[in-house]
């Protein structure tokens, strides 16, 4: 037999709101680029969505601007997700982007000219909302994107810096995560694009395309607690407080 006494029903209320609240457990999905590209400012009408890398890069009087575009087809990670929590009702615990390079140390030069020597330096990566630009021979350029996308709604997921300290892959966490849910929960194409961009006038980083070693995003999510959880949780300390009350009642009145 369980007497319960204030400290029980303490331990019984916090071990059933565990329970409630954490009865699944987070849930991650890797989504890997299905199409990318990057602009230059110094070639305004190329377009270069079919190279294996893409560099970024600030303007200075040796290297162009350089903007690098990455979408993602998410359907198969909200599928999952309303699979494990139900339509909706789950949320972006974290996420975060995989960028591969084969040309990762400052001052190398990548065997294709048309990309600048590597530098370390600053970057931004954006949510970009338009999911209509496309790679290929008739696909974005840095005009068509000065022209067609320049008033984009976007929202900065993070600020980094480039170290430039050798190859492989560098994972970058993102923040700042309304924007992806958002657009998780109401983009009826299941698209997810993101801008990555230049933040100082020296950083010059390559990496890798669809073509080679893609860039690669994780989403993190769990469920989104009901209300009545909450409120079953949080009744739970009264219910049992006021069985004490009774049962002390009684046994006083039996004295």
């Amino acid at each position: 037999m369980i007497h319960l006494n204030k400290t029980t029903t303490l331990g019984l209320a916090l071990a059933l709101l565990g329970t409630i609240t954490t009865a699944r457990a987070d849930i991650s999905w890797i989504s890997t680029a299905f199409t990318d590209t990057y602009v230059d400012a110094a070639k305004p009408t190329e377009n270069f969505g079919g190279y294996g890398a893409m560099q970024v890069s600030g303007a200075n009087e040796t290297v162009s601007y350089r903007t690098a575009f990455i979408m993602f087809d998410v359907a198969a990670a909200i599928a999952a997700f309303d699979a494990e929590y139900g339509v909706g009702n789950w949320k972006l615990d974290s996420a975060s982007l995989d960028l591969t390079t084969n040309y990762g140390t400052a001052g190398v030069q990548p065997g294709n000219n048309r990309f600048s020597k590597i530098a370390a330096g600053d970057f931004d990566v954006w949510f970009f909302d338009d999911d209509t630009w496309t790679d290929g021979s008739s696909g974005l350029t840095y005009n068509s994107y000065l022209s067609d996308y320049a008033d984009t709604d976007t929202t900065l997921l993070g600020s980094y810096t480039w170290a430039a300290d050798g190859n492989g892959t560098t994972t970058y966490t993102l923040s700042f995560l309304d924007s992806l849910l958002t657009d998780l929960l109401t983009d009826s194409a299941s698209l997810l694009s993101l801008q990555i961009t230049p933040s100082d006038d020296v950083v010059s980083y390559l990496f890798n395309t669809t073509n080679n070693s893609p860039a690669q995003l994780t989403l993190i999510a769990s469920a989104v607690p009901e209300p009545a959880h909450y409120a079953l949780a949080l009744a739970l300390p009264l219910l049992l407080l006021g069985v004490i009350r009774r049962r002390a009642a009684r046994a006083s009145r039996s004295l």
